[in-house]
């Protein structure tokens, strides 16, 4: 494994009963490395994992219940089982199941410097609490970040190559639609040109809708520029 990357585990059970998940993890040598149980999801993230096999035992933490269960591993370099995310466009997708964790990856090509902008919505709003972890190239967390209704991360590039989205509700325990988006500040794509001058109207119609606009100056070094956003109508907007 890589110095930098992390690997998560995750167990849950998809009916909400009173099956509660246990599970242990051992390292290549045997050793003990975690205990992690919960009601509905339990959840251990591995970082600066040795190369080698680990062993998980899931287990129902009393034994006294059956039930089906997920076992889900995921990490954070050369990733499997991702999805593409395109710069500027407004993804939604599905969290279907109890522990269920969706990955993206998106390329920055160039521009060390610039900001990237990466958000998750609950679509609509309910008891979903959306979660992403960002993680860089070598597959070391940029953020953790989470939110009742929309979660966002703003970073500054300073690595060009893929980089990893893991997106998921935070407790585990609910389930719903979702929005993902992706933007970068140079060369953006997905933008529209805005006209000196015009009024232009638009509609933020999702939770987490990012939309982008350019526009360009030619000459007047030390001229000033007005920039203005408003509600249309007055609402809560």
């Amino acid at each position: 494994g890589s110095s930098s990357e992390s690997v998560i585990i995750r167990m849950s059970e998809p009916t909400s009963t009173s099956f509660s998940c246990l599970f242990k993890v051992y390292g290549p040598s045997g050793n003990e490395l975690t205990e992690q149980g919960g009601s509905i999801c339990a959840e251990f993230i591995l970082t600066n994992p040795q190369n080698g096999t680990y062993t998980i035992i899931a287990e129902e933490s009393g034994g006294n219940v059956t039930g089906p269960y997920t076992i889900f591993v995921q990490r954070s370099k050369d990733s499997g089982n991702v999805s593409s995310l395109n710069f500027g466009e407004n993804l939604s997708s599905n969290i279907s199941s109890f522990g269920e964790l969706d990955t993206y990856t998106f390329h920055i090509e160039e521009g060390i410097g610039q900001s990237v902008i990466v958000r998750m919505s609950d679509l609509p709003s309910t008891g979903f609490f959306p979660l992403i972890r960002v993680f860089s190239p070598s597959g070391q967390q940029l953020s953790s970040v989470t939110s009742n209704t929309c979660a966002e991360f703003v970073f500054t590039v300073v690595d060009t190559g893929q980089y990893t989205v893991w997106a998921y509700e935070s407790g585990g325990d609910v389930t719903g639609a979702y929005g993902m988006v992706v933007q970068k500040s140079l060369n953006p794509d997905n933008a529209s040109e805005l006209i000196f001058g015009n009024n232009s109207s638009n509609t933020i119609s999702t939770f987490g809708q990012v939309d982008t606009y350019t526009f360009h100056i030619e000459e007047g070094i030390g001229q000033s520029v007005i920039v203005r956003m408003s509600d249309l109508p007055s609402t809560g907007f």
